[in-house]
């Protein structure tokens, strides 16, 4: 079997989520690869879109919560989205591809994927199974113009919501949100710090925020170090970020109380060795958050997706979330030293989200 994953750089957590996927097919010696369906239109577009995306929820997250909320609006009375439409210009090139590769079935981890190919199929017809997963805990607008064989839904709730969007119950499959099996596995914390070469006897929050500026950031780690008072010490993800990871490490010191840890794919060991994890409520992130089973403070939401993130983790007791940076680190040290209100948190975690999503699709998708 060959299976083809689109997804796309709007937002580094499809791109996660369609590599656990990949994974879990690797594992089992299924032959996939992914691709982004707006490269078929062109590369420029596609650089262009991703950027302008990036651009927008990073420096007017405002502005893209009232774009989320008009497109919910205009889902609502049945008028196609502009996607439906652009997917034409590259349902033939896109079909041709899967055709010329012989693949089998294809998972789309984007709206834009599958988008795509219902465009394809309505096109040209085209007879493979094509499957659409949810990476937030929310309906996107436009979901059920999408047409696809079979939907994976983040939780059982969002399943139902599938539903009273139009789209027949029998092919949602409430699965959850794929995360990659490191996250799963299970290692005491003092462990993960020894590997990770951090301090054993201090309290730890890891931090991750995205896109989030310099001096954003800054502010929030000399709120942590005022706050902690030398108890604790931070450990920022600052990804390729290289201003902000000297920046943080010229104020603080390379070892200091706040430490910028680059682009690494350590994150699950990271989330072991931490007492709390302070982050933007990113479906993904947040994801793997819950099945590192590490406790878990909300703050910088986005407006459309991440606030039925925030909603979700909070009704089911997976999160606190922050109003403020002031009120994140006041959460994550008041967590990180009652034990009781952490374990509790743990356990709504274990007991609410799947840690075998990955799993779970590729034996519907695959039949094994």
């Amino acid at each position: 079997m060959k299976v083809l994953l689109l997804s796309c750089n709007t937002g580094e957590g499809h791109n996660s989520a369609a590599r656990a996927i990949a994974e879990e097919l690797g594992r089992r010696g299924i032959e996939n690869v992914k691709v982004d369906p707006l490269s078929f239109l062109s590369e420029w577009i596609e650089k262009t879109t991703s950027n302008a995306y990036n651009s927008l929820i990073k420096h007017t997250p405002k502005a893209f919560g009232v774009m989320y909320k008009t497109a919910d609006i205009i889902s609502e009375t049945k008028v196609s989205s502009p996607v439906y439409y652009l997917r034409a210009g590259y349902a033939k090139k896109l079909h041709d591809y899967v055709v010329d590769n012989g693949f089998d079935a294809v998972i789309s981890v984007h709206l834009f994927g599958m988008e795509a190919m219902a465009g394809v199929r309505k096109t040209t017809g085209l007879d493979i199974p094509f499957y659409g997963v949810m990476t937030d805990y929310t309906v996107y607008p436009f979901t059920a113009e999408s047409k696809q064989d079979g939907y994976f839904a983040s939780h059982p709730e969002l399943a139902e919501a599938l539903a009273e969007k139009g789209i027949d119950p029998t092919i949602i499959h409430p699965t959850g949100i794929p995360v990659r099996a490191a996250f799963a596995e299970t290692m005491p914390q003092s462990e993960a710090r020894e590997y990770l070469d951090l301090p054993q006897d201090k309290k730890m929050l890891l931090v991750m925020t995205g896109g989030v500026g310099c001096e954003p950031m800054l502010k929030l780690c000399d709120k942590v170090v005022e706050a902690a008072g030398g108890e604790a010490f931070a450990c920022v993800m600052v990804g390729k970020n290289e201003d902000l990871r000297q920046k943080i490490e010229g104020r603080y010191g390379k070892n200091g109380a706040v430490r910028a840890i680059p682009f690494t794919t350590e994150v699950n060991l990271y989330m072991k060795a931490a007492d709390v994890l302070i982050t933007k409520p990113g479906g993904l992130s947040s994801t793997e958050a819950a099945v590192a089973n590490v406790p878990l403070v909300h703050v910088r939401e986005i407006p459309g997706c991440e606030t039925d993130n925030v909603r979700f983790f909070g009704t089911h007791g997976l999160s606190l979330a922050a109003d403020s940076d002031e009120q994140a680190v006041e959460y994550a040290l008041k967590l990180a030293h009652d034990p009781t209100a952490a374990t509790a948190m743990r356990q709504a975690q274990r007991a609410t989200i799947n840690p075998f999503a990955a799993r779970d699709i590729v034996r519907i998708v695959c039949g094994k």
